[in-house]
């Protein structure tokens, strides 16, 4: 009886997530991106390389083995990665954006990182697809990219979760990603509809956890959030937050096992070789145990 009612329990809440993910899907998510992502030109068996940017990447990207190793595949990259200096080294194939940050004129405007990434697009020379999340006002994003070189591709930023073959036949159509607490998460699910069928993570540490502290002069909470460009990047939050982020790490570690469960389910295999990740969704590789 007990069992029974585990189970039970589980179905009732898979069914409400269930329920709220396709409604929030019928509403915000738009089935016009989501054809035009399955009409994309597919993979041509190259291995891709998924890089987020963590402190780990910087040993990474200055390894001459592993470098190489990405040239000869794939690559998508993220966020701030254009304002780095090995952009132009790397000239990844895809690049991923999801923060709402990167969608409003006026920060765009006013923040000097963010538009930043923007001018380092404009003079990008090889062929590059741009992934954005779907918004009304495309027309902002066009202003700030309309380099030719660039094919922009709007996908579905809805969060779906719940019973796991809707969830997989959600995300196999572009409808919505498992979460949208993480960029790396979204890019995982983009290349494997794209066609990949062997995929490498590199930057993934997800170890927010160990660079928060409190100072104890204030007693207000902070995050060192640490990319491989920079060491410190230290922000102050308010009263509530540390909560909050913990139940995000929490929903960013649930999304990584559902693309986990979608890359199974399309019989993709996706190796995790960042040192030091608390992503254990993956099989995991040391990169220093790589033959090259």
């Amino acid at each position: 009886m007990r069992d029974f009612l585990k189970q039970l329990y589980a179905n009732i809440g898979n069914l409400n997530k269930s329920i709220v993910s396709v409604l929030t899907m019928c509403l915000f998510s738009s089935f016009k991106a989501a054809y035009r992502l399955e009409r994309m030109e597919k993979s041509q068996g190259k291995r891709m390389f998924v890089l987020g940017n963590g402190p780990s990447l910087k040993e990474i990207l200055n390894n001459e083995d592993r470098i190489n190793e990405i040239l000869l595949g794939d690559s998508i990259v993220m966020n701030y990665f254009a304002n780095s200096e090995v952009f132009k080294v790397v000239k990844p194939r895809y690049y991923i954006l999801l923060d709402p940050t990167f969608y409003k004129e006026d920060i765009i405007n006013n923040n000097p990182k963010i538009s930043q990434v923007f001018e380092n697009l404009q003079d990008v020379d090889w062929e590059m697809t741009l992934f954005m999340v779907y918004v009304r006002n495309a027309n902002v994003i066009h202003k700030y990219v309309n380099n030719p070189r660039i094919n922009i591709v709007f996908y579905n930023g809805t969060k779906i979760i719940g019973f796991e073959w809707l969830q997989n036949i959600c995300y196999k159509h572009n409808l919505g990603i498992p979460s949208s607490r993480n960029v790396i998460i979204p890019a995982l699910q983009l290349m494997i509809n794209i066609g990949y069928k062997d995929i490498i993570l590199y930057g993934a540490e997800f170890s927010w956890t160990k660079t928060i502290d409190v100072n104890p002069e204030n007693n207000r909470v902070f995050l060192n959030d640490c990319h491989f460009y920079t060491n410190k990047d230290v922000h102050y939050y308010e009263k509530g937050w540390y909560k909050w982020y913990l139940k995000a790490i929490v929903d960013m570690l649930d999304g990584m096992d559902n693309v986990a469960k979608y890359a199974k389910s399309r019989k993709v295999s996706v190796i995790n070789r960042t040192r030091g990740s608390f992503v254990d969704s993956f099989e995991y590789e040391n990169p220093d145990t790589i033959v090259s």
